[in-house]
């Protein structure tokens, strides 16, 4: 595998927001590289709920569509096509994809949703709930994330 070095910019501190957005918006225009489409938004963004909870995906890109899965896998272009709040009434992990032309697709939002049913956890007190069957962020397959189940944040 070949590769190429075009350009190599170093900082002596993290760049804010702004200057990072400034830099991208640089190297895309120079090099003509494709942008990537911003991730999508899940609404609320995961944990327990009583029977059910109502998922709301949003996207920053006018225009864009949204595919989804509840199943865990990747969305791809062929996912079911977001078209407004769902519901869901069992456990799932809601993953969601932005896609429109001009850009890539975006990277993966993710959340965890457990959906108690009868015979539930008892919440009064309960502080922090980590579930190995949800609420697990990955990348590249390294855990980044396990999301609190309790509903307390």
């Amino acid at each position: 595998m070949g590769a190429e070095i075009a350009e190599a910019l170093f900082y002596d501190r993290d760049l804010t927001p702004a200057e990072r957005s400034a830099l991208d918006t640089y190297l895309i225009q120079r090099y003509n590289l494709p942008r990537a489409a911003e991730p999508p938004v899940i609404t609320p963004d995961g944990g327990s709920f009583a029977n059910q909870a109502q998922v709301t995906l949003t996207s920053p890109l006018a225009g864009a569509s949204i595919r989804y899965t509840l199943d865990g896998n990747e969305p791809t272009a062929a996912s079911t096509l977001y078209s407004g709040p769902f519901t869901l009434t069992a456990s799932a992990t809601v993953k969601a994809k932005v896609f429109a032309s001009g850009v890539t697709a975006s990277d993966t939002a993710s959340a965890g949703f457990s959906i108690l049913g009868g015979g539930d956890v008892p919440h009064n007190g309960l502080l922090l709930w980590l579930r190995a069957d949800t609420g697990i962020s990955q990348d590249a397959g390294a855990i980044t994330g396990w999301a609190d189940q309790s509903g307390q944040g």
